[in-house]
């Protein structure tokens, strides 16, 4: 009696929370009812597939590019929300620690920031990979493969992500040795990324429920679902946990586990019952995997490399100067946390344009309306650029402003000073780059863009040798590499870009001579008549 009402109660919240988070999916559900008799439920089931893959060529295209791009980039701008959510948290740790001498929570946050971030990049990858292949099956009307796509998704990013922790664990203790983490603070640096590992594929389902959302064009579904998800971890979880409980650094990192998973038994019943215009089903997951999906994969490779590109060259970083300063190891440590932050923001305030150009892009591509393509890839660059500009100046100039909101010793803020601007100097010059690397993604060419991105991997991993070589005396100029980075990327992304520009632009005049000769027929036969 007692599991049966809490059955009701739990069925009664579920379908409370589903009215306040899915208002329209009730309206039209109700209107259904009323509308639907069991001698025309078949015609009906028709019908309103065609309605729902006209209103979603409809949401793609019924506005200009520009108001497009921008309503598509209210789910990709909940990215940013999330790096705001995190920064939140960080502080409210270093709130909670700041009085307790003994506290090294800022210091896991350095050590161990490659390791939290390495689940979030692994759910960004499975949302490129349905943002960019979901609506370009819809532009080519091609309903049923979108919709067995993304069950591969949800069952293809569950098989590897419960299985990819175990392995991972083990090269924990291995990777803080080597970024000259002090012995004594192994076990709990261990215990700080528990929650982040074994809570992977959690991540990796929520980020690619916000690209299914995404890839439908219910951009507002996917801003809701992040905001819902950050104010629980931000506003409920992580200060319950720190100030009420009084948790360990352990218990930090679980609170955006926590949030996640909250939403997800919401939203993932809805999605496998059908209740959106896509319709993945149950059985869908025994079924074969379709045959885009095998090569679909590669386009969360750039996503992956990416990571790579931004945890490797920190973490070599980092080696080189915990061995090199070894007195100022842990002040390092935790600049390096604040660095990390700013580098989120740096690289997640122009990939909100980006993650809408490629769904956007994407659809524009696959019905083959190249002049739209082109005037979404110009408006993301023009953008994503106007936004860097705004605030590169304040992070070059008052870094030492935006690291003491952190932190407080005098030697991390020397410190800081020092390190967080020389990163940032051709920071205008990376809308560029990434805009490149989003449309050779859209067009279907995402071992182009792996190879760009392998190339960055490459100078910053070899620069961040090389340079602390060349300034013996100055360890701290090993940053420089990231300005020399930029500008060899420029000249790499511009040789990239040039077979494929080629090419569409011999399509477009194919296209335009195929449109002259329509047009002359037509004209001939009336003329006949």
């Amino acid at each position: 009696m007692i599991s049966q009402n809490h059955s009701k109660l739990f069925y009664i919240l579920q379908k409370f929370s589903i009215k306040i988070l899915f208002p329209e999916y009730f309206f039209e559900a109700s209107m259904d009812s009323a509308l639907i008799d069991e001698n025309n439920s078949q015609s009906y089931d028709s019908m309103a597939t065609q309605c729902n893959q006209h209103s979603e060529l409809d949401r793609f295209t019924k506005y200009s590019p520009l108001t497009t791009l921008l309503i598509m980039t209210i789910g990709p701008l909940m990215n940013l929300v999330q790096i705001t959510c995190e920064t939140v948290d960080m502080l409210q740790v270093s709130i909670r620690y700041k009085n307790d001498p003994t506290s090294n929570a800022m210091n896991l946050y350095g050590f161990c920031n490659v390791i939290v971030q390495t689940s979030i990049y692994a759910g960004l990858a499975f949302f490129q990979i349905i943002t960019c292949y979901v609506p370009k099956f819809i532009g080519e009307r091609r309903h049923d493969t979108a919709t067995q796509f993304t069950a591969d998704c949800y069952r293809g990013s569950f098989l590897f992500f419960s299985i990819f922790p175990f392995g991972f664990y083990f090269a924990l203790k291995p990777f803080l040795k080597f970024v000259g983490c002090p012995p004594e603070l192994f076990q709990e640096a261990i215990e700080f990324t528990l929650w982040p590992i074994f809570g992977m594929f959690v991540v990796v389902f929520f980020n690619l429920t916000i690209g299914f959302f995404l890839a439908i064009g219910q951009s507002g579904y996917s801003a809701m679902t992040r905001i819902l998800a950050n104010v629980l971890q931000s506003c409920i979880y992580t200060p319950v946990l720190l100030f009420a409980i009084k948790c360990t650094t352990k218990w930090i990192r679980s609170s955006m586990i926590f949030s996640q998973v909250t939403i997800l038994s919401i939203i993932i019943p809805l999605i496998f019952c059908g209740k959106f215009s896509i319709k993945p089903t149950l059985r869908m997951l025994i079924r074969p995997f379709t045959k885009e999906f095998p090569k679909s994969l590669l386009t969360g490779f750039p996503v992956l490399i990416t990571f790579i590109c931004i945890a490797l060259p920190p973490t070599l970083i980092l080696k080189q100067l915990t061995t090199s300063v070894v007195d100022k190891a842990k002040e390092i440590a935790s600049v390096f946390a604040v660095f990390n932050r700013l580098s989120s923001y740096c690289a997640g305030t122009p990939q909100i344009f980006f993650y809408s150009f490629i769904t956007c892009g994407s659809e524009a591509y696959g019905s083959k309306n190249y002049k739209r393509l082109f005037s979404y890839f110009g408006w993301a660059i023009l953008l994503s650029t106007c936004v860097v500009l705004c605030f590169e100046p304040l992070i070059v100039l008052k870094s030492d402003v935006i690291a003491g909101i952190f932190l407080y010793t005098d030697k991390e803020i020397e410190i800081a000073k020092i390190l967080l601007p020389i990163p940032f100097y051709t920071l205008f010059l990376q809308p560029l780059e990434n805009a490149c690397n989003a449309f050779l993604i859209v067009i279907g060419k995402p071992l182009y863009a792996m190879f760009c991105s392998t190339m960055q991997m490459l100078c910053l991993t070899v620069g961040s040798q090389i340079l602390p070589k060349i300034f013996k005396e100055d360890p701290y100029k090993v940053m420089s590499v990231y300005p020399l980075t930029d500008l060899i990327l420029l000249v790499v992304y511009g040789v990239m870009m040039i077979p494929p520009l080629i090419r569409i632009r011999r399509e477009m005049k194919n296209i335009d001579l195929l449109s002259m000769s329509t047009v002359n027929i037509n004209s001939k036969y009336e003329s006949v008549f």
